[in-house]
């Protein structure tokens, strides 16, 4: 089957897939960091020391390199509305697992599980962008969806902060903003599925 000619970045910017899919990378990105700023004073505040907070990033650099291979399988096998749900149900369980830290299991599984989010981010926003709107403008239409992605990372840290200050914990703070990629999963199940073998940039 002759593929669809490739979307300019106008054109993708246009559709409301462009804009779940950003966001998608967006939430993980400003949620990831706000969390990894404050790690040390939050898993401070559940019982570890400084270099044993420290210490948790290797975990995550793990649950990024195993959700990478998986979802990069899944990728291939499913459609957005599928892929983007999937991701931001990952993060989700990073953000609830800091209502229950503690030395040991449960701060391990925050861990890998935060480090999975981003993994499973990258590799699923590389894989749509190019799925949907074909690969002649890619650099233009992903240069885009970076831009926005960056700057929710400047945004994450403050938020997060300003969320703990007025919850006073940062687990209720973090479980408040699990609604955020909540909302995008819903967002995500109204896309029209597109097919695995080609790429759409209509208006869905």
């Amino acid at each position: 089957t002759k593929a669809a000619p490739s979307a300019t970045r106008a054109e993708a910017v246009r559709t409301s897939r462009f804009w779940i899919v950003a966001g998608s990378s967006a939430t993980v990105g400003m949620l990831s960091t706000a969390l990894n700023f404050h790690q040390i004073s939050m898993l401070g505040d559940a019982g570890l020391s400084a270099t044993e907070a420290a210490a948790m990033f290797l975990p995550q650099v793990i649950g990024a390199a195993v959700a990478g291979v998986v979802f990069g399988y899944l990728a291939d096998r499913a459609t957005g509305r599928i892929l983007i749900p999937l991701v931001m149900s990952v993060l989700v369980v990073s953000l609830l697992l800091t209502l229950v830290l503690t030395p040991g299991t449960a701060v391990v599984l925050y861990a890998i599980s935060l480090g999975a989010a981003g993994g499973a981010s990258r590799t699923v926003t590389s894989t749509l962008l190019p799925r949907w709107y074909g690969v002649g403008h890619i650099g233009a239409i992903q240069g885009t969806a970076t831009l926005i992605a960056v700057a929710s990372t400047a945004l994450g840290p403050v938020v997060f902060s300003i969320a703990r200050d007025v919850t006073g914990s940062y687990g209720v703070a973090a479980a408040w903003l699990a609604l955020i990629p909540i909302a995008v999963a819903v967002a995500a199940t109204t896309m029209r599925p597109v097919p695995l073998d080609r790429h759409h940039a209509d208006t869905a």
